[in-house]
């Protein structure tokens, strides 16, 4: 098996992990209730996650967010981001699952550039640099120098050439 498929397996169960330990009942319920969002409501959790990660509406809201991006076909780029799935502390987990929230949100949002998989790329990083600089907030000891690397370029105006250096077509 690929390295990639096996990492890509690897982050679909710790995504999922939270929605996979629910009751099949459990999750049909929440299916149905996030499924049931319109894609205002959606950006407005998907917001609320990105404001406050270390909250417990964060905390609440993630799975349920796997479940609703689940369908939504777009793809989240394991040579932008992957360093994050052995990152230490964990709780840098949250910028990674801003990462899939944030470029699925842009997705819903702006249909009429979702074919262009750099700009929701860009997109859902901008999502997890702002997450990863609240977390700092909380837990400055969570400093993760690929992550300030990211900032910097953002902060300088050149995350895109990052998006477009790890484009994720060239495998």
């Amino acid at each position: 098996m690929k390295k990639s498929a096996i990492i890509a397996i690897l982050i679909w169960v710790l995504l999922a992990g939270p929605v996979m330990a629910m009751s099949k009942q459990e999750r049909a319920e929440l299916e149905d209730q996030i499924r049931a969002l319109d894609k205002d409501k959606v950006h407005k959790i998907v917001a609320a996650v990105e404001a406050e990660p270390l909250g417990e509406m964060a905390e609440a809201m993630r799975p349920a967010l796997v479940l609703f991006f689940e369908p939504i076909h777009y793809t989240v780029c394991l040579d932008q981001i992957g360093f994050l799935m052995e990152a230490e502390p964990k709780v840098l987990m949250n910028v990674f699952w801003q990462v899939v929230f944030s470029s699925g949100d842009f997705v819903l949002q702006h249909p009429e550039e979702s074919a262009d998989r750099l700009v929701y790329m860009q997109a859902g990083l901008e999502g997890a640099l702002r997450v990863y600089e609240r977390i700092l907030v909380a837990k400055p000891k969570a400093r993760n120098p690929k992550l300030d690397e990211l900032v910097r370029l953002r902060n300088d105006g050149h995350l895109d050439d990052y998006v477009r250096a790890n484009p994720c077509d060239k495998k």
